[in-house]
């Protein structure tokens, strides 16, 4: 019985070990974007309404950042239950602001599409995570010259 214990706790490290580095990977992500846009900030040393707009992005990224952590020491609760209906254009709109300078800065094109879909129901924090960790990989991928489209679709999903 005692083995059964130990082998448990084993694996619940390993688990809680493989949840920490798949949070690091997504906080380095969005802490890559807030580095450019701070360098931004700083080398405009004014209070412009871009500098304003960019402290918001800062502020709104900072603000997912505490949405995963607060993920991570909730480890193992029901993420089932964080589901709402959001705005897919809103967010589409929210990446487009947070890489466009970085695009630019690399010479690739970002080309945002919202299409026909309205809402979407899901975990938004979630579902912007893993948007934006498709997004920077595209751009760090995507050689100078490149295009990168960002686009929506209208389906329907049965949640059994």
């Amino acid at each position: 019985m005692a083995k059964s214990i130990v082998a448990e706790q084993l694996a619940s490290q390993v688990a809680y070990a493989t949840l920490t580095r798949g949070i690091a990977h997504e906080i380095k992500n969005p802490l890559a974007m807030l580095k450019t846009r701070a360098e931004i900030v700083l080398k405009k040393k004014e209070e412009s309404e871009e500098t304003l707009r960019f402290a918001d992005i800062i502020n709104q990224v900072a603000d997912r950042l505490n949405i995963l952590i607060i993920a991570m020491l909730e480890y193992g609760a029901n993420t089932r239950t964080n589901k709402e209906s959001f705005s897919i254009q809103k967010m589409m709109e929210s990446l487009r602001e947070l890489a466009e300078y970085q695009c630019r800065s690399k010479g690739i094109d970002l080309i945002v599409e919202p299409g026909d879909a309205c809402q979407v129901f899901g975990n938004v924090n979630f579902i912007y995570q893993a948007l934006l960790n498709l997004l920077v990989n595209s751009i760090q991928y995507t050689p100078a010259g490149g295009k990168i489209v960002l686009s929506t679709t209208l389906a329907s999903y049965m949640d059994q």
